[in-house]
């Protein structure tokens, strides 16, 4: 696990996050409001862990805490009571350095939540847990 890397995830999952901010003026969509909180509670943490990289190497703990943000996005995937309030909605995804540093992997543009979410979880897994660098000339 390399700390730039986290750093480039974290800003994609802020960039990820902040395209729900649209659709949170609905009061009827809970779904979108869950999956907003989800992702704010794991980039707090995700900021503490890269705040802690100014003083120290990764460690086991931050490697735990990359995999547990790997299993809810899984459940945030998967989970048709949230998933369900985002049928139809493409999100305007800015282009982050983690997409230009991994394009086979990361995305930017105009995507739907599945596709966001998907992304998000096989790039803490692939890349950012196990380090599977996609090269630029990929």
């Amino acid at each position: 696990m390399d700390a730039q890397t986290v750093k480039e995830f974290l800003d994609l999952m802020v960039s990820v996050r902040q395209t729900f901010d649209q659709y949170l003026l609905d009061t009827d969509l809970h779904g979108v409001a869950c999956a907003a909180g989800t992702l704010t509670a794991r980039i707090n943490n995700l900021k503490v862990i890269v705040g802690a990289f100014e003083d120290r190497e990764p460690n086991p703990k931050d490697r735990f805490e990359l995999s547990s943000l790997a299993s809810s996005l899984e459940w945030l995937r998967t989970d048709a009571w949230i998933t369900k309030d985002f049928a139809g909605v493409n999100l305007p995804l800015p282009l982050t350095a983690f997409a230009t540093n991994h394009p086979g992997i990361a995305m930017s543009g105009e995507i739907t939540y599945q596709e966001a979410i998907t992304m998000l979880n096989r790039s803490v897994r692939e890349v950012v847990l196990e380090g599977n660098v996609v090269p630029l000339s990929a």
